[in-house]
């Protein structure tokens, strides 16, 4: 028997506090990224490391999702990341 609309929302409900939770995750490591870069003088954005990224997930990707529109999202997770970095690195700095 198919799920009900409501059973539906209830799992992309989940679906969505978990994705919630990793990408808070996500960006507290990249917090911690910036700190390890700093004694080496190196660059918040990291073109060639983006790049490698994108073309391992599309890889990895079995669908339905294209390509297009996961690197479109990565690409907003990888921008929002930039931006915590770039704060942080105000804020350890002042």
């Amino acid at each position: 028997m198919a799920e009900s609309l409501d059973d539906l929302r209830v799992r992309i409900d989940q679906i969505d506090r978990e994705l919630l939770k990793l990408l808070n995750e996500r960006m507290q490591i990249a917090i911690a990224v910036v700190k390890a870069k700093r004694p080496m003088n190196k660059a918040i954005f990291d073109p060639p490391r983006e790049i490698a990224l994108l073309e391992k997930l599309s890889a990895l990707n079995p669908g339905p999702i294209s390509n297009e529109g996961l690197f479109n999202i990565y690409k907003a997770i990888l921008e929002e990341s930039r931006i915590r970095q770039a704060l942080f690195g105000e804020e350890a700095t002042s």
